[in-house]
């Protein structure tokens, strides 16, 4: 299913000699595929002008699916990928079928069709097993593993925590690329984004070295979202710059369109709005066949959250209701909680105090479901925010001299739980406004020092430097790529 890194240089080789059967080019071209696409594709069609074999030309029919749907050309990955699995399923080839059900399951997902997809990676690990092939039913397990976790953080877990074969991924990296990639999600589902990002960090080299391009660079961003969590944006700013050099030469929409947004996003919290718009709005160009994916909906959560922050409420009321369409559409409850608590927000900058803090205590009851800690001091943040410009009824017992006071406090305690997380200085700002004015002036006085040090170590000049020299890169790709275009 997926060849080593030493496997292929030695296919390489055997391929540059004359004599190279057409087995071996056939290989070659199967394990390019996510390599050097277009180089795969060209070596398909060679091998297809010499083939009568019906079972090689499916195989083909799949390096060639494979980079249709890598392009977002769906209909013809999907015709491609169908013919093959029909010609696999007449020959009796399981294994052949398993790979055909994979990427069909690929398709569907980018098409936000997750529960097709989730029905075509049940069919891939049933197929592989009939063929006795254990390393491609334990990927294919691993992959279910890793939506269902998104899915259900606890439910997920409960079902494939201890179902995945951890052992052979040890051995196995194209496994490995899938089992640590379970990991990191269920370590970021739980808010401990240290060791989430280690596992990241793991499944893109395992990715990488198996030949999984578009794993690896997903790892590599979720990598660096969990440092952007973390308030480390240098760090994250590394990680998104590795993957946008990753993925740009493919050209491949999904990948480059999210390494754009997450970018959009590290950009914004370090208050470079404008850069921060500019790479959103190329980055919803680039994804537009891909409207209905996960994907696609998280550019919809960045841009609610940027017009937050430009004072655009109305915007960004918008766009977290079509975020919620989409939670809903695709069975995500981890969107269904950000998109609340978003529409809270805004609801509230536009006068609507009451609403917003009916959508802001489902919200944080959506998180509190999912364990989410990370999105419990977000919602708890709005609530703070809604009851220091209205006066509401406090539906709980009030543990401080305010009641945005209360939530402020709540959210300190859930963050002392996350470790290696520092309170960011938006919050210790809230704190000290609270303290201020329910006259508690020395507290506020310390909580303001400590804010604008935290400001100071996370909005450094080296973050800094490296997101206006990443804009600075990115301009200066973009132009050269339109004129070779022109």
């Amino acid at each position: 299913m997926f060849a080593h890194q030493d496997e292929v240089a030695e296919l390489e080789r055997i391929c540059a000699a004359p004599e190279a059967s057409v087995g071996q080019q056939i290989a070659l071209a199967w394990h390019l595929r996510q390599r050097n696409t277009q180089r795969a594709i060209f070596l398909a069609e060679q091998c297809l002008a010499k083939l009568d074999d019906a079972g090689l030309r499916a195989r083909l029919h799949l390096v060639q699916g494979e980079g249709e749907w890598l392009m977002a050309r769906f209909d013809t990955a999907h015709t491609l990928a169908r013919d093959a699995l029909l010609q696999f399923t007449s020959l009796d080839d399981a294994c052949g079928c398993c790979d055909a059900h994979w990427l069909l399951s690929a398709i569907a997902l980018d098409q936000g069709q997750h529960q097709t997809s989730n029905l075509a990676l049940q069919a891939a690990s049933l197929a592989a097993r009939q063929g006795e092939d254990p390393l491609r039913a334990a990927i294919c397990d691993a992959a279910q593993a890793r939506w269902a976790i998104l899915s259900d953080a606890q439910l997920g877990n409960a079902q494939w925590g201890h179902a995945l074969d951890f052992a052979l991924a040890e051995t196995e990296p194209s496994l490995a690329a899938w089992t640590e990639d379970f990991l990191a999600l269920r370590a970021s589902q739980m808010s401990d984004y240290g060791h989430a990002a280690m596992h990241f960090m793991q499944a893109h080299h395992a990715a990488l070295s198996s030949g999984q391009l578009r794993a690896a660079i997903i790892a590599c961003t979720n990598m660096a979202e969990d440092f952007t969590k973390l308030s480390d944006h240098h760090a994250a700013l590394e990680q998104f710059q590795h993957a946008l050099e990753l993925a740009r030469p493919t050209r491949w929409p999904r990948s480059i369109g999210a390494c754009l947004m997450h970018t959009a996003d590290t950009m914004r919290c370090l208050g470079r709005l404008d850069a921060a718009q500019e790479l959103l709005q190329e980055a919803l160009q680039v994804m537009q066949p891909l409207v209905a994916a996960r994907s696609y909906a998280h550019a919809l959560q960045y841009m609610g959250d940027l017009a937050l922050d430009r004072n655009e409420p109305s915007v960004a009321l918008e766009n977290f209701r079509r975020l919620e369409q989409r939670a809903d559409a695709l069975q995500q409850s981890d969107f269904k909680g950000v998109a609340l608590r978003g529409q809270a927000h805004a609801l509230a900058s536009l006068g609507q105090g009451d609403e917003a803090e009916q959508v802001a205590q489902a919200g944080l009851s959506l998180m509190q479901k999912q364990g989410d800690t990370y999105g419990q001091i977000a919602s708890l943040e709005v609530l703070a925010e809604i009851h220091a410009r209205y006066v509401l009824p406090l539906p709980e017992p009030c543990i401080a001299a305010s009641h945005s006071l209360h939530f402020l406090m709540r959210a300190v305690q859930l963050a002392d739980g996350i470790h290696g997380y520092c309170l960011p200085a938006h919050l210790l700002d809230m704190l000290a406004r609270e303290y201020a004015r329910v006259e508690q002036f020395e507290a506020a006085y310390q909580i303001s020092l400590q804010a604008n040090a935290t400001r100071e170590r996370t909005h450094n000049d080296q973050a800094t430097n490296r997101a206006i020299a990443m804009q600075i890169s990115h301009q200066t790709e973009r132009a050269r790529a339109e004129g070779e275009h022109h």
